[in-house]
């Protein structure tokens, strides 16, 4: 180990790890509290992994609405209300998902249409298939039907509990979710949110040609989810995180943590910059959201975090086959299928393309065979739907996605899909966004544990409700954000072959 002059500096909280959840986190420190701040993250640019191969689907409930347990379900209906409070008013207009009046003295959330938004406006569409479809009529087990139904239930009841205008989410000035018991009991629906079925007639007919079936009737559902674009948020979130003075920096080594003998607390880090310069960093508390990482993690900390990655199989398809969001649920998991249009923007400007992928997932260490019999499955799926010459006109580009995920352990922990924990390890927090759509909850519950943590007061706090604490962000910030944040990884695998 190297022992060579370094540079010592401080900070109150230091950040390892620039994806979504560590860029959330940063910006909503520096933008609530006066604490200095600083981020490091390994790769070349923030977002690069995880966060910006997703396939840009920010999740409101509607994919988890018919699970049987409804925390995950709650976990996104919880993450819009966050969402609303903490980050439209500051980020208006990008943050383009507002509260709405549905009807009279009634608002629901929605997103409303801006050219530089964080979402579309298009909602995806949920295809519920009916008796004659493939999928279920050719069920052989009668508990198969019965659970479907009640699958079909609960999606209908709770989305339209949630978005339908039963509940109003304005109180007292701020977005407020519905109570989950009250969802529970609101069982009785009107079909409020259901479309007509002719936007996916076509799609639906093809598909059941493929599997030698007539046409079969089904129900299409307006859900609050929505395309989003993941690398205009984090850079949105980047500039605010840096007007506010939050510094970033990337491409760095880890090398050893400081680690005070006597108490075992983590106090400072030892790092290498781009150029291969040692830095060492002392904070009263650091936060890792590494994601796939915590393994690594793992073995400069002497720790084991209760984490698991898997993968899972993404295909582009450019240009776009529809302009039409849409997911397939079904009682059958080789049924499942959901197409995503995204609008991405880059250094070739702004281009729609298609994101195809389905409920399938392998192990971290899955081999070739598997990435490649997964992906010949989905393209078969979008074929159902698209039809051979659509498929065989566009662009293909297939990779894998790292999901990490923690495992908890009690069987209340298993039903959170983020993970804000303190470690053993004392001046330390380990974090887990468990979805992108998460950041507004994950950044929050982090800033109250961070509170607890370092004991912050009242004057260690900003007003953010008082106009002179609110940092705009100038033209400069904003450039050095745009080159900070990679370019959402669809966009870059298409680069090639997009057309100006």
């Amino acid at each position: 180990m190297s022992t060579e002059s370094t540079a010592i500096t401080h900070y109150d909280v230091v950040v390892i790890g620039g994806g979504i959840a560590g860029i959330a986190i940063a910006e909503l420190l520096a933008r609530q509290t006066t604490l200095r701040v600083k981020v490091l993250e390994q790769t070349e640019k923030l977002g690069q992994g995880a966060s910006s191969k997703l396939e840009g689907w920010f999740h409101t409930g509607g994919l988890y609405s018919g699970v049987e347990d409804p925390q995950t379900f709650m976990n996104c209906v919880n993450a819009l209300e966050d969402l609303i409070n903490l980050y439209s008013a500051h980020f208006a207009p990008n943050c383009n998902f507002r509260l709405k009046e549905r009807a009279p003295g009634v608002f629901v959330p929605g997103v409303v249409s801006h050219e530089n938004g964080w979402f579309e406006e298009q909602p995806i569409l949920y295809l519920l298939p009916g008796e004659g479809s493939p999928d279920v009529s050719r069920s052989k087990l009668r508990s198969e039907s019965v659970l479907w139904k009640l699958q079909r239930q609960r999606v209908l009841s709770r989305l339209e509990s949630v978005y339908g205008g039963k509940h109003n989410w304005l109180v007292a000035g701020r977005c407020a979710a519905p109570d989950p018991d009250w969802i529970e009991k609101n069982q009785e629906t009107t079909g409020i949110l259901l479309e007509p079925t002719s936007s996916l007639d076509e799609f639906c007919r093809r598909h059941d040609q493929c599997h030698g079936a007539g046409p079969s009737s089904y129900d299409v559902v307006r859900s609050n989810d929505v395309p989003m674009d993941p690398a205009r948020i984090m850079r949105d979130l980047v500039a605010s995180a840096m007007a506010h003075s939050a510094d970033f920096e990337t491409s760095v080594s880890l090398d050893t943590f400081g680690i005070d003998t006597k108490t075992g607390k983590v106090g400072s880090l030892r790092y290498r910059n781009r150029y291969g310069n040692y830095f060492h960093v002392r904070a009263r508390l650091f936060i890792f959201a590494v994601g796939s990482g915590f393994e690594e993690l793992a073995s400069l900390l002497a720790v084991k975090p209760s984490v698991k990655v898997i993968k899972s199989y993404m295909v582009v398809a450019y240009p776009a086959l529809t302009t039409l969001s849409f997911v397939r649920m079904s009682p059958k998991v080789s049924f499942h299928f959901n197409h995503l249009c995204v609008t991405g923007r880059g250094t070739k400007g702004q281009t729609e393309y298609s994101m195809l992928g389905d409920s399938g997932f392998g192990a971290q260490e899955a081999a070739t065979v598997e990435f490649i019999g997964g992906t010949d499955a989905l393209i078969d799926l979008a074929k159902g739907y698209f039809g051979v010459d659509a498929m065989q006109s566009r662009h293909l580009f297939a990779y894998e996605c790292l999901k990490t995920e923690f495992i908890g352990k009690s069987e209340e922990e298993r039903r959170y899909s983020y993970w804000v924990e303190s470690s053993e390890v004392p001046g330390c927090l380990f974090v887990l966004p468990g979805k992108f759509s998460f950041f507004p909850t994950v950044a929050l519950q982090t800033y109250k544990k961070v509170k607890e943590h370092l004991k912050l007061h009242d004057t260690d706090e900003r007003p953010t409700d008082r106009q002179p604490w609110r940092h705009q962000a100038d033209d400069q910030i904003k450039a050095a954000a745009t080159e900070f944040v990679a370019d959402h990884y669809p966009y870059r695998l298409l680069l090639p072959v997009i057309k100006r």
